[in-house]
C-alpha cells in the first residue's frame, strides 16, 4: 500500500482491493451507544463510525501510525509544503524562568516526530511549553485555545517569552502575526490560507473531537501539529462514545508522544501534595426511590438544591477562615445558592464581564478574598496557585482531573500541600457511580484519599 501524507489527511495512492477492505475495517469504530439509536434499531445503520472516506480515498493523517502497524510494507510519501527549519537551541533563549527537564523532554520528543500529543498534568506549565515550541519553529505558528481566559493567558506568556508581536483571533480581535493565538470558534471562521501554518498547536486538545475543533485540524495542512492536555484521550473513560472521540483526536493530531506523570512533578516540587477527603452528606430525599430520577433531575436535587450539601461547604469555609478556598460548581444557580449562604465569598462565572472575572481572580490570588466560588470557567486555564483548600461541589466526573489541577499548583511561601473536599451524597445510581469514578481518578493520579468510616 502507498499513501501520501498531506499533513491533515492521508491519501491512498495505491492499494489492492483486499488492502482497501482491511483499511476500511481498521478505520471503523463501533458505537458504544448504538443500541440507543433509532437508525440502528431500524437496521438502517450497522453501528460503526467510519474514518476512511471511500469517495476521496482519504483518512485523517494522525492515523498513519496505526495503519503502518497493520501494514508493515506501507510506503508514505510526504508533502512538505509547510515544513520549516527547527532550532532546538532557542528553548534556552528565554529570559527569567528556565525550562524544566520534563518540559525540554516534551518539546524534544515532539519534534522527533511531526505530529502527536503531549500529556502533562495541570500545573506542568503547558503554556510555557507552547512558547518553547513556537520559539524553535522558524515559520508561522497557530495556537488554538478553548476560552477567553486561556487566550489572554497564552498571549501574555508568548509576548513575554518570545519578545515579538502575537496575533489574536477572538474576543473582538482579529490580527495575524508569525505566532497567532485564537479561540477555536473564531479560528474556525478564518480563511484556509490563515490556517496553513508550519506549526499548529492545540491546547486542551481533549476538545479536539468536537466538530468545530476537528474541522480546524482537518482544514489546516500544517506540517507540524501537536496537542497538549492533562487527559487528552479520556484516560478514565468519562465521556460517551470515548473510542470514537479518541480516534477523532488521534486522527487530527497523532498519537501520544510524551507523558509526564504527577509523581514526577510532585517529587520535583512542581506540584502540591493533595489529600482528598470525602464528606458524607445526609440524604434529603431518603424516601425517594434512588433510581426514579433521570441524571439531570438527580443532579439538581442532590447537588444544586441540597441544603445539607451547602451547609457542609459552609462548614469547611467557616472552619478554615485563614485559608484560600476555591469552591467549584457546575451550574450558575448552584453557585448563586452557595453565595447566598457564604455572602463574603466571590462568585465568578462566564456570564460576567471579562474584566470583572480577571479582577476577582487577582483579588483572590492576592489574598483580599478568602473564598472564591467558581463556575466551569475554572475547569481549565485559570491560574489560582495559592489555593489551600479545593471544594469539588460540581459532583460529576467529566473534568475531575482539570478541577483538581486548580489546587495542585506549587505553593509559594507556604507548605506545598492542598486539601480537597468531595462529597458522598445518596444511593442514587447516577451519583453513586460518579463518586466511584472520581475516587478511582484521585487514586490513579497518586493522591491520598480518605473515605468516611462505616457506621
Amino acid at each position: 500500500m502507498k499513501i501520501r501524507d498531506e499533513g491533515n489527511v492521508a491519501v491512498v495512492i495505491e492499494a489492492t482491493n483486499d488492502e482497501v477492505k482491511g483499511l476500511k475495517k481498521l478505520l471503523s469504530v463501533k458505537s458504544e451507544g448504538a443500541r440507543y439509536s433509532k437508525a440502528y434499531r431500524a437496521k438502517k445503520w450497522d453501528g460503526y463510525f467510519r474514518l476512511y472516506n471511500v469517495r476521496n480515498k482519504t483518512f485523517p493523517a494522525g492515523l498513519i501510525d496505526l495503519v503502518r502497524k497493520k501494514h508493515k510494507s506501507l510506503i508514505v510519501e510526504t508533502v512538505e509544503d509547510h515544513k520549516c527549519e527547527i532550532d532546538m537551541e532557542r528553548v534556552h533563549s528565554f529570559k527569567g524562568n528556565k525550562p524544566r527537564s520534563y518540559q525540554l523532554d516534551a518539546v524534544s520528543n515532539a519534534f522527533k516526530s511531526r505530529r502527536g500529543i503531549l500529556e502533562l498534568p495541570t500545573g506542568a506549565g503547558k503554556t510555557f511549553i507552547l512558547a518553547m515550541m513556537a520559539a524553535v519553529v522558524k515559520g508561522k505558528v497557530l495556537v488554538v485555545v478553548p476560552s477567553k481566559s486561556l487566550l489572554t493567558q497564552t498571549v501574555e506568556v508568548l509576548k513575554e517569552k518570545l519578545g515579538e508581536r502575537i496575533g489574536v483571533v477572538g474576543a473582538g480581535e482579529c490580527t495575524i502575526e508569525r505566532v497567532t493565538v485564537g479561540i477555536y470558534k473564531s479560528v474556525a471562521m478564518l480563511e484556509d490560507y490563515d490556517l496553513d501554518v508550519s506549526l499548529l498547536l492545540v491546547d486542551e486538545c481533549h476538545h479536539a473531537s468536537a466538530d468545530t475543533y476537528n474541522a480546524i485540524c482537518s482544514r489546516s495542512k500544517a506540517y507540524y501539529r501537536f496537542g497538549l492536555s492533562a487527559d487528552a484521550l479520556d484516560q478514565h473513560n468519562v465521556q460517551a462514545e470515548k473510542k470514537f472521540k479518541r480516534a477523532k483526536i488521534i486522527g487530527a493530531l497523532g498519537p501520544i508522544l510524551h507523558l509526564t506523570k504527577n509523581k514526577e512533578l510532585k517529587e520535583g516540587g512542581y506540584l502540591a501534595e493533595a489529600t482528598i477527603t470525602f464528606l458524607p452528606v445526609e440524604d434529603p430525599y431518603a424516601d425517594l426511590p434512588p433510581d426514579e430520577l433521570s441524571y439531570d433531575e438527580a443532579y439538581c436535587k442532590y447537588l444544586c438544591e441540597n441544603n445539607n450539601l451547602a451547609l457542609k461547604v459552609k462548614a469547611v469555609c467557616d472552619k478554615n477562615k485563614d485559608a484560600q478556598i476555591l469552591v467549584i460548581v457546575k451550574h450558575i444557580h448552584h453557585g448563586e445558592a452557595l453565595h447566598e449562604l457564604i455572602p463574603n465569598a466571590l462568585f465568578l462565572h462566564g456570564e460576567l464581564p471579562k474584566r470583572e472575572i480577571d479582577e476577582g481572580i487577582a483579588d483572590f490570588n492576592d489574598g483580599f478574598a478568602k473564598v472564591l466560588i467558581g463556575s466551569p470557567i475554572f475547569n481549565e486555564g485559570v491560574d489560582v496557585p495559592q489555593v489551600d483548600i479545593l471544594i469539588n461541589a460540581a459532583g460529576d466526573v467529566a473534568a475531575t482531573k482539570q478541577r483538581l489541577g486548580r489546587g495542585l499548583r506549587a505553593k509559594m511561601g507556604k507548605e506545598n500541600k492542598v486539601h480537597v473536599y468531595d462529597f458522598i451524597l445518596s444511593d442514587n445510581a447516577h451519583l453513586a457511580r460518579h463518586v466511584r469514578k472520581r475516587t478511582k481518578i484521585y487514586i490513579h493520579e497518586g493522591h491520598t484519599v480518605i473515605l468516611p468510616k462505616e457506621n
